[in-house]
């Protein structure tokens, strides 16, 4: 007798261009099929992109809402009819849509679960008590991250930890194109205050030599402030403004150093690509990026400008330490692999 599927829905807000809508494309597609039903109810509507395109020829099945607002009582009551026309056996949640899933987790019997992709406190004191009452059981993305649910929403219980996946397969058969001569240094983020691309600058902008040129990939609504900011800086000729890319595997492979200004995280994916594309790290010590970032990088105080430019100095003068510590990053790398993360996943859907 065949083996009855286990329906899991999962929910995000929107398929955007970041780390949680990632991170759900590549759980989904490692997820065995044989083993589940897959679904996605997202809050808004088809935004038309790599993230959606794959998942759709995959034959995932993604509801959209359209929701025009911040909050929106048609979408909590569109996604307690689409739960309880499913009834599904779990759930699981990313970012803010948990508040939504709520009502239908609240009055039916299923296994729920919400990875926290930020620290805690960005993430807010509305789901405490479901915490709390177990209703809906937290995913820390890495140890660090763990910790801070556990002291933010006062858990009692162990949480469990399963980090970002990052899928290994895309970077093994890139050649990249470097140039001997050219020092590359590459920020992967979105143009938002968060990551504090300004800072970056501002250190770039003292320790640029004719030899070394900055990348800066993503988009975002401080575009066009940043490059203002970078022709004041007087770095523009130094200074590549990318924009949203759909070739992130080439562009790190293609560059020499990673660097993360960010002023908090999560766990970034943006990290765990680099480590597969076999850079060294610069980040701030910020969120998990501890638990990732050991001898394969260095870490900052974030906002320390000083300690960054002495980081970034010290990795442009050392090709030796580059090399060592790009090797390291590629072999931590493979314990977060997309298969891998999916296997943990898989176990903690199906545990009693």
């Amino acid at each position: 007798m065949e083996k009855k599927r286990k329906k899991i829905v999962f929910g995000i807000s929107r398929f955007v261009y970041g780390g949680a809508e990632f991170m759900l494309k590549e759980l989904i597609l490692n997820l065995d099929k044989e083993l589940f039903d897959i679904y996605v109810i997202t809050k808004y509507g088809d935004n038309g992109t790599e993230i959606e395109r794959v998942l759709k020829e995959n034959n995932i099945k993604i509801i959209y809402s359209n929701s025009k607002r911040k909050f929106s009582l048609e979408f909590l009551f569109k996604c307690y009819l689409e739960l309880s026309r499913i009834k599904p056996d779990i759930t699981h949640t990313h970012l803010g849509i948990i508040i939504y899933f709520l009502p239908y987790i609240y009055l039916n019997k299923c296994k729920c679960f919400h990875t926290v992709h930020n620290i805690p406190k960005k993430e807010g004191k509305k789901i405490y008590k479901f915490f709390y009452r177990k209703k809906v059981k937290p995913i820390g993305i890495s140890e660090t991250i763990a910790q801070m649910i556990r002291e933010f929403y006062n858990i009692k219980y162990s949480i469990p930890v399963i980090y970002n996946p990052v899928n290994l397969s895309k970077f093994k058969e890139i050649v990249p194109a470097k140039c001997d001569n050219i020092i590359t240094l590459i920020i992967v983020a979105r143009l938002y205050p968060q990551k504090n691309h300004k800072l970056l600058l501002e250190v770039f902008s003292k320790v640029v030599k004719e030899n070394v040129q900055l990348k800066i990939v993503g988009d975002g609504p401080m575009k066009n402030e940043l490059i203002e900011y970078a022709n004041n800086l007087g770095i523009s000729k130094k200074v590549e403004f990318l924009g949203q890319r759909d070739d992130i595997p080439y562009l790190l492979k293609s560059s020499d150093i990673f660097v993360l200004s960010s002023l908090w995280e999560g766990l970034p994916l943006s990290v765990l690509e680099a480590m597969a594309a076999r850079l060294p790290i610069i980040s701030t010590d910020v969120g998990g990026v501890k638990d990732i970032v050991k001898d394969n990088g260095i870490l900052v105080e974030s906002g320390n400008a000083e300690k960054l430019c002495e980081a970034i100095i010290k990795l442009v003068d050392d090709s030796t330490l580059r090399e060592e510590m790009g090797k390291k990053s590629l072999e931590y790398a493979k314990l977060y692999d997309s298969s891998v993360m999916a296997k943990k996943h898989t176990e903690l859907y199906l545990c009693p």
